[in-house]
């Protein structure tokens, strides 16, 4: 604990009366009667508070209090250049000054202070929330706000702000084969040769991404005979360089990879800052210039995903369930397989409570919809009660959702000729999976793609137009019913069914205010046509709405635009759009997550007409707005690109034998650290 000094302040009978230091939002914070003079904006002084003193002669206690004004920082603002190339980080001290007693004098408070970061704290710490700042010994770029704060003598805390800008320079250690001078190599002059021009195919310049994403990748086509190549990752905080030969070509074309340290390097330094430009340079190591792609640019939220997916994997027409938990540096895990556990036949059309405890599933597809509920996932699988319904036929199902407790379940089975039955939203027993006969509801419509509102006040589901099964619905449109009380109501049309469309399979958004849907045209406007029917559609894309009757419903245009190796493919199949289960901080604003199905090409990579899971941030305010809040997508990395990848299925957290607890939410704010008292 710091002991306060004492100010050698001449007092009189003036001094006694409190200086008071108002509240401003910038400014200096002098008190206006004070006498002082300007002051840094970028100082926030927010409260009164004083020094005690006594006569001058340097007791601390029984004298007269003495007001501060004025409190600020010095440097007010300041930037930090730290270096991968450095063994020791430069660091920076700050100093606290203030006014006090109406003195027209600052006097140097800082050992009376105590420091830390109010913005963005990874970027270092205040040892001991002292004066000085040393940077994140895993090096951080980015912008922080550092506070300070002093105690007065009646309780009250003043405080001030500062600005800190810190800028990394990183050089990552080059690739096999490079030359030892590489920045001397890239310092050729730029020759303009288009066939030896490199581009960059992968990601999509405009793409939103998680800065705990963990794995990253840059695709680009080399250019003519070039056999070396610089990749600069640029912003105003960060400066990063990546050399390397290309060796293993894809599609004759290369790839750049960073690892986990490089990673941090480039999204936490970006965190909920602008633009990242991406470039590549290439040359031939014996040569005398240099070749550049046209920049892209990437940003990164502020915020991290959270989460787990459940996904349908299909390899061999063997389907299984896999799982995994958003930014994991662990393979995903099978889950449930056919021939597996018991399960006799292909297991998917999944559903997850929102808290990750249970699962349902169904066996067989369509015209079977076997139901496998496992009631509580923390349990091993050798437990006789993992599973409380394993492939049942008496309470079948193909689709379903779970409501925000947990408790129940809402399921379809459109797959019979009894009309009334196929009419209904069955309610399920989320812990045994029996059919809840009394809170059935019987609808005048067949619905099919449940979803249940986060909120659980609604029910939204594809209105089925021409019958078929429930895995492939036709000219749907998009309904719900509302609760009132313990009773649902009538359907009610948020987007209609039309001819030479199929709106189906609704998810919402975190916040229950943004339903999504897929859109399918169809061949000449024919609602039978196989391209048409909801399950593996060319034209299929994503669209939002509000989920009121009649909503104006939103294309997301950017998260639907092709890659550029699709080139001008627009038939991408991008189906089963799924929301992750928070929304995120971003700017002020919020953003939230959503995966989608698509055989869109990952650059380089070629699927072979398979389905992967992508994914893309949305602005919901935009969309609430009536326009586009979508951002380009980006490949989940931790695929297997042999597999054909479907529904991931999203819920809070990751429950298992090994992990029975749920994940804890991320750390509140830190508190502020308390002044020394005086």
């Amino acid at each position: 604990m710091r002991a306060f000094i004492v100010l050698g302040l001449a007092l009189g009978a003036a001094a006694a009366l409190a200086v008071a230091c108002s509240e401003t939002e910038g400014g200096s914070g002098f008190d206006a009667d004070s006498g002082g003079g300007g002051g840094d904006a970028s100082s926030v002084a927010r409260s009164d508070a004083s020094l005690g003193g006594s006569d001058g002669s340097g007791g601390d206690g029984g004298g007269t209090a003495v007001s501060l004004a004025g409190y600020r920082l010095d440097p007010p603002s300041v930037s930090l250049d730290l270096s991968s190339s450095l063994t020791t980080q430069p660091t920076v001290t700050f100093k606290a000054m203030a006014k006090a007693g109406g003195s027209a004098t600052e006097t140097d408070v800082t050992a009376q202070s105590v420091f830390y970061l109010a913005a963005n704290p990874t970027l270092g710490t205040f040892a001991n929330n002292g004066p000085v700042f040393a940077p994140n010994a895993s090096l951080r770029g980015g912008e922080g706000t550092v506070r300070a704060r002093i105690s007065s003598g009646n309780g009250a805390i003043l405080e001030a702000d500062a600005m800190l800008v810190v800028k990394l320079t990183a050089t990552l250690a080059p690739g096999a084969g490079v030359p030892t001078n590489p920045a001397t190599i890239f310092a050729r002059p730029l020759a303009t040769t288009s066939t030896r021009k490199p581009a960059v195919v992968y990601p999509s310049s405009g793409v939103m991404l998680p800065p705990n994403l963990g794995r990253f990748e840059v695709h680009f086509k080399p250019g003519d005979t070039n056999d070396l190549f610089e990749v600069t990752y640029q912003s105003a905080t960060l400066t990063m360089k990546q050399h390397l030969q290309c060796v293993g070509k894809i599609d004759a074309g290369c790839v750049a990879s960073l690892d986990q340290t490089a990673f941090d390097y480039l999204a936490q330094s970006n965190r909920g800052r602008g633009s990242v430009t991406i470039k590549v340079a290439a040359t031939k190591t014996i040569d005398t210039q240099r070749f550049e792609s046209d920049s892209i640019e990437v940003q990164f939220a502020e915020s991290d995903v959270r989460g787990a997916l459940y996904y349908w994997r299909v390899e061999n027409n063997d389907g299984r369930i896999m799982r995994t938990e958003f930014g994991s540096s662990k393979a995903p895990e099978v889950f449930l397989a056919k021939g597996q556990d018991g399960i006799a036949d292909c297991i998917g059309c999944h559903a997850l409570s929102r808290d990750g405890k249970r699962m349902v599933g169904s066996t067989g597809g369509q015209n079977l919809g076997r139901q496998v509920l496992v009631p509580d996932l923390s349990k091993p699988k050798t437990d006789p009660a993992f599973f409380a319904k394993k492939e049942d036929i008496v309470n079948r199902l193909q689709f379903a959702a779970f409501n925000p407790t947990g408790d129940r379940f809402v399921g379809v089975y459109g797959d019979t000729d009894v009309v009334s039955d196929r009419n209904k939203l069955w309610m399920y027993n989320g812990a045994t999976g029996d059919r809840i006969a009394s809170e059935t509801v019987q609808l005048s419509v067949e619905p099919s793609h449940v979803a249940w509102s986060p909120d659980g006040n609604t029910i939204a589901f594809s209105q089925v137009g021409i019958h078929g099964t429930s895995q492939r619905p036709k000219k749907c449109g998009i309904s719900m019913v509302t609760k009132s009380a313990a009773t649902w109501g009538a359907p009610q049309i948020v987007v209609p069914q039309q001819t030479g469309k199929n709106r189906y399979n609704p998810d919402f958004s975190p916040e229950s205010n943004v339903l999504l849907f897929s859109e399918s045209t169809c061949p000449g406007s024919d609602n039978n046509h196989y391209e048409c029917d909801g399950e593996d559609d060319p034209t299929a894309s994503t669209w939002a709405a509000k989920p009121t009757p009649g909503a104006t419903p939103v294309k997301l245009v950017n998260a639907g635009l092709p890659a550029a190796m699709d080139g001008q493919t627009t038939s991408l199949y991008d189906t089963f759009a799924r929301s992750a289960p928070f929304v995120t901080n971003h700017n002020g604003g919020k953003l939230f997550w959503v995966t989608i199905s698509s055989r869109r090409r990952e650059g380089l990579s070629n699927f072979g007409g398979k389905q992967q899971l992508w994914m893309f941030a949305v602005d919901p305010a935009k969309v609430l707005a009536g326009v586009d809040g979508s951002f380009r997508p980006f490949f989940l990395p931790f695929q297997d690109l042999a597999s054909s990848n479907h529904i991931a299925q999203w819920t809070a957290n990751l429950i298992s034998e090994t992990n029975p607890i749920p994940t804890p939410p991320p750390a509140p704010t830190i508190e502020p650290p308390a002044p020394p008292p005086r």
